[in-house]
């Protein structure tokens, strides 16, 4: 009895599951445009690189297995862009640990045009101290070595040792 009770229970919390999905209606084309913008931008500039890319973002929703990556090769960054997270040597300065198996070692680093560092509307607290040093360090990418690149919707910074 007890079985059939837990098979029945486990089918109507499943369908209420389900329900819970399907009363939101969300259309995926602003993302789908966006992925495919940046697969078409980034494709024909990371050919060139010699290097397995790396890529830090703010914005992981894009079809990366189309160029040849997996998602370990992704690093999602949330809320501040700092050297440390693509320059070893400032990385291992900051760093407690000391340990590169945490590095990420990003030759490419894509923000969101509509982000907090390129949108002035968005930006909630400007004396906030690492907003401060994320657009210092925006504004610093070509000293660090990276060349920048521009679609639609992406900021691209490409790193010149990729």
């Amino acid at each position: 009895m007890l079985y059939y009770y837990c098979k029945w229970g486990g089918v109507a919390l499943n369908k209420s599951y389900i329900q819970a999905f399907d009363k939101f209606n969300i259309n995926l084309d602003e993302v789908k445009s966006k992925s495919d913008d940046l697969i078409a931008t980034l494709t024909p500039l990371i050919q060139r690189c010699n290097k397995p890319i790396n890529i830090l973002t703010d914005n992981p929703s894009f079809e990366y297995s189309k160029l040849g990556i997996t998602s370990k090769n992704i690093f999602q960054t949330f809320g501040r862009i700092e050297p440390d997270f693509f320059i070893e040597e400032e990385f291992i300065k900051k760093s407690n640990s000391k340990n590169l198996k945490y590095f990420s070692y990003a030759n490419v680093i894509i923000l969101n045009k509509d982000s907090m560092w390129f949108d002035p509307k968005k930006i909630k607290n400007p004396n906030d101290e690492f907003l401060k040093k994320s657009l210092n360090t925006l504004s610093r990418m070509e000293e660090f070595g990276f060349k920048k690149y521009e679609s639609k919707y992406f900021y691209i910074y490409i790193s010149s040792k990729c």
